[in-house]
């Protein structure tokens, strides 16, 4: 079956006098905006601006839809955006220009800072402007910054936003635990409350795996370390990918069904993604794997034994100690892992579980490490 065409007249409007001339006089000239010929044309488009021209008509909205279907890749923002309180400079870059640009429809986000300590700077406005409803953004914040091999200023207002496009049957749950969720400070309360969020942090009958994501501050330390203790004895070798740490900043904006929290300060918050057409694994290089030749023999191990699938994504979260280590580090996961696009960090403390272990963890909290995880799906 032929798809449907738009049909644009490139003429002038005719005059009573010309529309009253013989079959042979002067017509209206067409040019038919084929399907092949939209396709081309809406590569160029935005997420945005591509769901406006959906709109249209039946054939631009099947010209639209198809386009929409090839972006399935995570996709990536690094700029030096505008700094709360300080003179704009024309090459910043304003942060409610994410939501504009991007070529996806994103289901969560991350936005990746460098900073020595936290609140150090805050962007103009806000990463989450002009994102989805539904859309969390997390916002983390390290001593130094990892994007791909790249060399990153130290100006302040450098970061990268990471957002993950919407991938068949994908579940993602955000839990965050701010400065009002307990009453007091007694461990009893934490240890409760950690145990409800256990629950559904572990994959249920339905999931085969499911990656966590742990992200917390020096304030959210004591709670995490119930979370994470309660996780080591609780989860199935083989089921769960594990990757975070203790960030320098840590904000959420949070989506919920009636508004909208932008850039909460939070103590901690897990992220846990699932669906069977994705696959996560993470690898813990621990202090004792430090030189060159024991961090690409580890490196080297995984790659071998994890498939990627057509579209994949890299995060790193390493301690601050092992800075003089990043450029190593970053060098030969890239040449194991050429197409991989990574982003990550620096802090003070690490979570991760090496998934190809057959048997569990005895812990599941590191210092003086390195993490990485994958997540790839077709």
């Amino acid at each position: 079956m032929d798809l449907p065409t738009k049909k644009v007249s490139l003429s002038q409007p005719l005059d009573d006098k010309q529309s009253n001339q013989s079959e042979e006089g002067i017509q209206a000239n067409h040019a038919v905006l084929t399907y092949d010929v939209l396709r081309i044309i809406f590569q160029y488009l935005g997420a945005r601006d591509l769901l406006t021209a959906a709109k249209t008509c039946r054939s631009w909205r099947i010209a639209a839809r198809n386009e929409a279907d090839t972006r399935r890749s995570p996709e990536f923002i690094f700029q030096k955006f505008a700094v709360d309180g300080e003179p704009p400079l024309p090459e910043e870059y304003k942060s409610e220009r994410v939501g504009r640009d991007l070529r996806i429809k994103p289901s969560f986000g991350f936005a990746v800072t460098k900073v020595q300590e936290e609140g150090e700077w805050s962007p103009r406005g806000c990463y989450c402007s002009g994102l989805p409803s539904q859309c969390n953004t997390i916002i983390l914040g390290g001593y130094e910054m990892v994007v791909n091999d790249s060399k990153i200023s130290k100006d302040l207002g450098m970061a990268t936003c990471l957002f993950f496009p919407e991938i068949a049957k994908l579940s993602h749950k955000l839990f965050t635990v701010d400065s009002h969720t307990f009453k007091g400070a007694a461990d009893v309360d934490m240890r409760e409350y950690s145990k409800k969020i256990l629950k559904q942090l572990l994959p249920s009958k339905n999931e085969k795996s499911k990656c966590i994501i742990m992200l917390t501050n020096q304030d959210g330390y004591c709670f995490t370390r119930h979370l994470m203790d309660g996780l080591q004895k609780s989860y199935k070798p083989g089921t769960i990918s594990l990757w975070g740490g203790v960030c320098v900043d840590l904000k959420v904006c949070k989506a919920s069904p009636s508004s909208r929290t932008c850039s909460q300060n939070v103590r901690c918050c897990a992220i846990t993604i699932a669906s069977p057409t994705l696959q996560s694994w993470s690898v813990v290089l621990k202090r004792s794997c430090r030189t060159e030749a024991q961090i690409e023999e580890k490196l080297e191990t995984f790659r071998n034994k994890i498939q990627l699938k057509k579209h994949s994504l890299g995060l790193m979260f390493a301690c601050c100690e092992r800075i003089d280590k990043k450029d190593l580090e970053i060098r030969i996961f890239k040449k194991l892992f050429p197409n991989v696009q990574l982003i990550g960090l620096h802090g003070d403390g690490e979570y991760g579980v090496n998934t190809l272990n057959e048997k569990r963890e005895k812990d599941l909290q590191y210092g003086y490490s390195t993490i990485f995880l994958i997540l790839t799906y077709q």
